[in-house]
């Protein structure tokens, strides 16, 4: 099976160099003609002779350029995502030490002022907190 699979790519790999060679001047032409029909609105814009940016693939890349590109694409997914998770898991760290730091100023008011409710004292460094965001609302004007 292993074999089979081998033979496969080796015959695609010399059918591509051999395809390759003979084709680039039929490519060149065709391309020359089918340019102008198969520009898209995104890049209607674009001056001839202007570079591609980001992800954007050439009208004239071959097939192995092409998958080339593909791979390339997917590995920046696969590193995208990573950023996404990594992103996700500091938000719940932060999520997770405010509870913390929010539940030890619960504590800590609840011992200085013993009797008090604690809805009242969590109201109070709930206010406490709303206070400090307008106030840095403020300064950020």
């Amino acid at each position: 099976m292993q074999d089979q699979a081998t033979s496969l790519i080796n015959t695609l790999n010399e059918n591509s160099e051999n395809d390759s060679q003979d084709s680039v001047t039929n490519d060149e032409n065709n391309i020359a003609q089918i340019r102008p029909l198969r520009r898209s609105p995104r890049h209607s814009s674009r001056q001839s002779g202007e570079s591609i940016k980001n992800n954007d693939v050439t009208e004239d890349d071959s097939g192995t350029s092409m998958l080339k590109t593909l791979a390339h694409l997917f590995q920046k997914a696969c590193r995208a995502e990573t950023h996404v998770t990594k992103t996700n898991q500091e938000e719940i760290s932060r999520l997770y030490y405010y509870g913390k730091v929010y539940e030890e100023r619960v504590e800590e008011i609840k011992n200085a002022q013993r009797g008090v409710n604690d809805q009242s004292v969590r109201k109070q460094v709930y206010d406490d907190i709303s206070q400090i965001e307008i106030e840095n609302k403020i300064n950020m004007i």
